[in-house]
């Protein structure tokens, strides 16, 4: 609606969100609310906001979603306390290891850095470094430094840590004070002209599932510009699913122990001996004849060291397709080379939705609902009636108890597809929990019936490892169907 280009034009000039397709509906929802309290018209409530940076930004707290939680992506937690940190701290001698933690909403990630140095190293370790954390929503950075969490922050944290380090309250978990004065909360607008911080300040920065809200320009000036904040020797880290789309060549793009991140510094490069994975392969030097089997890690390292031979990875082929990355799917090992894979294809194709679908997967089987979301929806925009989307999508309500959605999604690969045994079968199993008796035996009427004249009838499916056993299926859908029958007042038909 033209009305709200004008704010949607303002929040991004000012902050860098963007807001297209369905969190562009967030944003008129958010403008229609606000503007209605102060008893104004759009026009006038757009005059006053342009005018106060107070009310701006507290637009702009509304639309931004600060969904995370404890220990988010922790294979990249480990290798930076265990491996990262150590080289850092090397290289810093006797000096403090300084660590930023950038869009850090409500304090689950610099926290969780905290906890895990100490889980790992102890006290004394924790002691030996800095940890700064920013957000532009000042609230949530208040939020931060209260330190009360609700359980659903703790969905990836073992039970022994969240009993070691909180304490149970009425108003939710309590952080202890040690992990919270480990932690320097401040705000920081990554769209702002200058960063609050010194230059060549930081050793390490994570700049992880923020990148998704800008567009391509705004992320490579983000990056320059956190470069500006970094030692000569530091490593930048973003979040699994989107490291391979943000790289600029600003840093050097490093894959070890199965996760990628950026440094910049030839005596770090020297240090990280990693080990590439089969469909990545090292740029090779003017005059350098490769190996057969490829460049051994040392002769990489030594290559790094200098300055005019430092490689980029990149993928080996130009004819990457998703039909490809299907079967890794399959095997939660082969996330990190199918994602290398996938952000070949959106950076080729950034309108190839089943690739973004794919990416939605990856994130909802790691638990990553909020990312997850993002990108299903993502695919759904470029295609509407996609079967995979639409059960992505309702197993990604489904899984954080949001069954009325579910359903929803459900539906729609139904009506999508109605012949879909497995679109009926996830909608029965989502109206069983809903305990709506009723509308649930239809739906497994329709899985019995569908099976019962066809045993290999196809799924519906076309790109996700979505399949249950057919079998398996049809046994419960008649067991269900066979108890109902036998509850009182129940009259299921044999359709």
């Amino acid at each position: 609606m033209s009305q709200f280009q004008p704010f949607k034009h303002l929040v991004e000039q000012y902050s860098g969100l963007e807001f297209n397709g369905i969190a562009e509906q967030r944003l008129h929802k958010e403008v229609i609310k606000n503007s209605e309290s102060l008893g104004l018209g759009l026009v006038s409530y757009f005059e006053k906001i342009k005018g106060s940076p107070a009310k701006l930004t507290e637009l702009v707290n509304q639309l931004t979603v600060n969904e995370t939680y404890f220990y988010r992506e922790p294979a990249q937690i480990k290798l930076f306390v265990q491996t990262l940190l150590p080289r850092l701290q090397k290289l810093a001698q006797n000096r403090t290891v300084r660590i930023l933690s950038v869009g850090c909403s409500s304090g689950e990630e610099p926290y969780s850095l905290a906890m895990a140095i100490q889980e790992t190293w102890g006290k004394h370790m924790l002691s030996q470094v800095q940890i700064d954390a920013g957000d532009l929503d000042e609230h949530i950075l208040n939020k931060a430094r209260v330190g009360v969490y609700s359980a659903f922050s703790f969905r990836a944290l073992g039970e022994d840590l969240r009993k070691k380090y909180f304490q149970a309250t009425p108003q939710g978990y309590q952080l202890n004070p040690e992990i919270r004065q480990a932690v320097r909360f401040f705000p920081f607008n990554l769209k702002a002209e200058h960063y609050p911080a010194e230059d060549n300040y930081y050793d390490v920065v994570f700049f992880r599932n923020v990148s998704i809200y800008f567009n391509l320009d705004t992320r490579k000036a983000i990056q320059h510009k956190l470069q500006k904040l970094m030692q000569p020797n530091a490593i930048l880290l973003l979040g699994s699913s989107e490291t391979l789309g943000n790289d600029f060549d600003i840093f050097d793009l490093i894959e070890e122990q199965g996760q990628y991140y950026f440094v910049q510094g030839a005596e770090l490069l020297q240090q990280a001996n990693y080990q590439r994975p089969l469909d990545i392969q090292v740029e090779q030097p003017k005059n350098t004849a490769p190996t057969a089997d490829g460049l051994s890690p040392t002769k990489a390292a030594s290559m790094h060291s200098t300055a005019q031979h430092q490689p980029k990875l990149q993928t080996v082929t130009n004819h990457v397709t998703v039909e490809q990355v299907v079967e890794m799917l399959h095997d939660s090992a082969q996330y990190p080379q199918a994602l290398v894979r996938l952000e070949k294809i959106t950076q080729q194709e950034p309108d190839n939705a089943p690739a973004i679908l794919m990416k939605g997967w990856i994130a909802l089987n790691q638990k990553d609902f909020n990312q997850a979301q993002k990108l299903i929806e993502q695919a759904l925009e470029l295609r509407p009636w996609c079967v995979d989307a639409l059960i992505a999508q309702g197993l990604c309500h489904k899984w954080q108890s949001e069954l009325e959605l579910a359903v929803q999604s459900f539906k729609k690969a139904c009506y999508a597809n109605p012949e879909s045994w497995l679109a009926h079968y996830q909608l029965a199993d989502a109206l069983k929990h809903l305990q709506d008796s009723t509308a649930a035996q239809q739906a497994f009427q329709t899985v019995r019936r569908i099976l019962s004249h066809n045993i290999t009838a196809h799924s519906g499916s076309e790109w996700l490892p979505l399949a249950l056993p057919v079998k398996d299926v049809l046994f419960l859908a008649e067991r269900y169907l066979l108890n109902a029958k036998q509850q009182p007042g129940h009259n299921v038909s044999g359709a």
